[in-house]
């Protein structure tokens, strides 16, 4: 039955194999006698009530017995045979173990403008898990029996309705002794109806290694933060995420005497020398802090600060201290900062030494705060990238008003500085579209990528990304990424192929937005048969 080998035949095979030959002989045997029964006449005397009676029974319970295990018996040899022949299943535990964990934590393969939330990423992570949970029993012993599957704590509310506790418990449960990476995505209900989880997680708050919460009620992170840390900042803690989700683009403001999220915490302020001492990431989305308090360590890495206000002199000046203590920083964001100074549109500034800097990234800042940024952090070798938007072609004032700038002030301080990278989206189509993005772009020769968002694309949009002269002295830059997303292509693109050759592009994104919104205009399809398109391919 199988290839000679001289080693021993294992005593289950020799069994089962003698087993299947004695099984092939009694059906043989059977199925002899049963033909013998439907051709041959009774024997004289013989009861033929007695016999249909006794073929019923055999038909009733022997045929049904050897259906059932018959059907058993091929679903065992074919899970045997496939785990024996398919070559995933001879590979170590440990390497199937990576490879589920790339295949339900990997990255979405689509690129999004705005990426997904922490919550919206868990829901995704243990989708992706069940369902390789769900292709066998082998597999679903090897999920449930690797901690690393579990050490994601999901405290994330659904579409429609609030996270199960359960999920708390299996997770603190199946994760043994693995380090937690701790979710609260509080998106119905605010999280302290809910506070029986938080105290269990209390328990094995040691282990917590990341903690993101994100939430639209305010009154949760100074309610979380204190049950959290009962028993002192966790040792192993080096990630803290804390994002308010309230009004939309609309930064966090409240009055001293009314800052529930400032008294609630003060408990916790001893505690803050610690717990930002420990952090090798921070990110902070529309969360107010007294910035006095917080000093960095040489841990940190990572810093991403949305959305926050800084209503005067003395809130800037404390904001800038804090991040000149992040002395090993490599990564800088800064998005949506709306600081004013008491008095003009100056706002104080200080000088910030991060010689480590890697990548700083600066998005949606009004003018005045943008220079003070710009001007503050020392030049070095980090690739800087400018997500511009319409403030910052004004000042922002005390009271929340605002002054314009001339155009040419913002080009002036842009060409001070080397921005390698520079994102566009539509609100800024207005003035940065035609001459005004040329302009725009002259301010700036150290760029090398270029990412517009929802523009129109015809030829005067690829004249502006065109330098007027091709003299060398004229400043302009030269674009190696250029990415066009969201786009509507009205016309053609046949001013494309000439945009090119101006650029020693490395990397071209064309990517169509399928309607034009507020505009009935129709859009233009792109036939294959174009000759544009045929250069693309080509």
């Amino acid at each position: 039955m199988g290839r000679l080998n001289s080693t021993p035949m294992p005593t289950s095979i020799q069994n089962w194999e003698a087993a299947s030959a004695l099984l092939a002989d009694a059906v043989t045997n059977y199925l002899k006698f049963s033909t013998f029964l439907e051709t041959s006449n009774l024997e004289p005397g013989g009861n033929p009530d007695d016999l249909v009676s006794r073929i019923d029974t055999s038909l009733q319970t022997l045929h049904k017995t050897l259906d059932q295990q018959l059907h058993h018996s091929r679903a065992a040899l074919a899970k045997t045979r496939n785990r024996l022949a398919s070559p995933i299943y001879c590979l170590p535990e440990e390497t199937l173990c990576e490879i589920f964990l790339l295949s339900a934590c990997g990255p979405n393969k689509y690129r999004r403008r705005f990426p997904p939330d922490a919550g919206e990423q868990v829901r995704t992570i243990y989708h992706r898990l069940y369902n390789l949970l769900g292709v066998c029993t082998a597999w679903r012993k090897i999920g449930l029996n690797h901690p690393k599957f579990w050490s994601i704590v999901p405290m994330v509310d659904s579409t429609y309705a609030c996270w199960h506790s359960l999920s708390v418990d299996l997770s603190m449960h199946r994760s043994g002794v693995q380090n937690l990476h701790v979710v609260v995505d509080a998106t119905h209900h605010s999280a302290n109806f809910r506070i029986k989880d938080f105290h269990l997680l209390a328990e094995g708050s040691s282990r917590i290694q990341s903690l993101n919460i994100r939430s639209k009620h305010p009154e949760d992170f100074p309610f979380v933060l204190p049950v959290l840390f009962l028993q002192g900042v966790p040792e192993n803690l080096s990630e803290l995420a804390l994002c308010y989700t309230g009004e939309e683009n609309k930064v966090y403001r409240t009055s001293p005497e009314n800052d529930l999220f400032a008294q609630r915490l003060a408990p916790l302020l001893p505690h803050f020398p610690k717990l930002m001492g420990s952090l090798r990431a921070c990110r902070i989305s529309n969360v107010p802090f007294e910035w006095k308090h917080i000093t960095f360590s040489a841990r940190l890495v990572e810093l991403r600060i949305e959305s926050i206000a800084l209503a005067g002199d003395l809130a800037i000046t404390a904001f800038m201290t804090a991040l000149s203590s992040a002395c090993q920083l490599r990564d800088l964001k800064l998005i949506r900062i709306e600081a004013f100074s008491d008095w003009g549109s100056t706002l104080p500034g200080s000088q910030l030494s991060l010689p480590r800097l890697q990548t700083v990234y600066l998005e949606e800042l009004y003018f005045n705060v943008l220079e003070l940024i710009l001007q503050s952090i020392a030049p070095g070798s980090y690739h800087l990238t400018l997500n511009l938007s319409e403030r910052i072609r004004q000042n922002l004032l005390a009271d929340l008003h605002t002054e314009d700038v001339r155009t040419e002030t913002i080009h002036q301080l842009l060409a001070q500085h080397a921005i390698k990278r520079l994102i566009l989206a539509d609100d800024v189509e207005s003035w940065a579209i035609g001459k005004g993005l040329n302009n725009l772009l002259r301010s700036l020769p150290a760029l090398t990528s270029l990412e517009i968002y929802f523009y129109k694309l015809d030829s005067r949009l690829f004249k502006a990304l065109t330098p007027l002269s091709d003299r060398q002295d004229t400043p302009f830059p030269k674009l190696e990424v250029l990415e066009f997303r969201g786009s509507t292509i009205q016309g053609g693109i046949a001013g494309l192929p000439r945009l090119t050759t101006k650029h020693p592009i490395q990397c071209l994104v064309l990517g169509q937005s399928m309607f034009l919104p507020g505009s009935d205009e129709q859009v233009v399809r792109i036939d294959k048969k174009d000759k544009n398109v045929r250069w693309l391919k080509d």
